[in-house]
């Protein structure tokens, strides 16, 4: 995921702001790395904000995918860099501690070391250089963001949450079969509940997967449908409106809309059609994640 490699770079971005020595004698090359790993820093962040959005947005939308795959490779490419560089600050620290051959002459050892600093400055002017490019390529990442909107139609997209039912053409279905034999064992096979157990089947992954096709599967069996006295399916989606849910319940046993007012009296109401029936209920789109309610 996106969300995952981008905040591994930003930690590693915080090492950064420590300069070697050796770089910072180059007045030039210490202030241009100091601007760029800055304006590194300050893209990662503005996008880390919008990934949330953006993640949840990709199933649907090819163009957001794109975004977030352009995103991952250049995180990649800083990461690469970031190895580099952590890999460059610690050779001079490497070959200080080389043992030093005691009949080296002493020339040698000078020239070594010069030649050795040099190869340093050259390692960090391509790091500098390579920190540059995909600087390059974040910025226009980051540009094109904003056209996706990212956070701002999060609550008008919420209430166009598609309202879910349990009509289903399985002709328009592949796969899924060993799925639902498993799921439809749970509920009528052997190992099924008996008496007053209640049971709860929980299906999960991310939007697009197929969580509601594999119930409506399961629900509209031949085998489930004779093994309960009553089947209801509710589309739940967000906010998790417990008045809302209790009498669309109560509106399935009846058929008709309940003019009862009051939690209790819904539930006392339901509560006298379920005694003593198995019932199958379920709840579809659910996003809470407050297990009381």
């Amino acid at each position: 995921m996106a969300k995952s490699i981008v905040s591994a770079v930003l930690e590693k971005l915080g090492s950064l702001l420590m300069i070697p020595e050796e770089i910072k004698q180059n007045v030039e090359l210490a202030l241009a790395l100091e601007e760029e790993i800055g304006k590194l820093t300050v893209h990662f962040q503005d996008i880390q904000s919008v990934l949330q959005d953006a993640e949840s947005k990709q199933v649907k939308d090819g163009n957001v995918r794109n975004w977030l795959k352009k995103l991952k490779d250049v995180a990649y490419d800083v990461d690469d860099v970031l190895d580099e560089w952590k890999s460059a600050k610690l050779k001079p620290k490497l070959e200080k501690e080389e043992k030093e051959v005691e009949d080296f002459p002493l020339f040698k050892k000078i020239r070594r070391s010069i030649s050795s600093f040099s190869f340093q400055t050259v390692q960090y002017y391509n790091i500098a250089s390579k920190i540059k490019i995909v600087n390059q390529q974040l910025n226009c990442i980051a540009n094109e963001k904003d056209r996706f909107k990212f956070g701002l139609e999060k609550e008008v997209e919420e209430y166009q949450r598609l309202i879910t039912a349990s009509f289903i053409d399985e002709e328009e279905v592949y796969g899924r079969f060993e799925e639902t034999t498993v799921l439809v064992n749970m509920l009528v096979g052997e190992n099924s509940s008996r008496g007053s157990r209640l049971d709860v089947i929980s299906i999960v992954g991310m939007g697009g997967v197929g969580k509601t096709t594999l119930a409506q599967l399961v629900y509209n069996r031949n085998d489930v449908e004779c093994h309960f006295d009553k089947r209801i399916w509710i589309c739940v989606s967000d906010p998790f409106d417990e008045m809302r849910i209790a009498k669309e319940i109560l509106e399935a046993f009846k058929g008709e809309s309940p003019k009862l007012a009051g939690k209790d009296n819904i539930l006392q109401e339901i509560r006298s059609h379920v005694l003593g029936k198995k019932i199958l209920l379920v709840l579809d789109d659910v996003w809470t994640e407050d297990a009381k309610k």
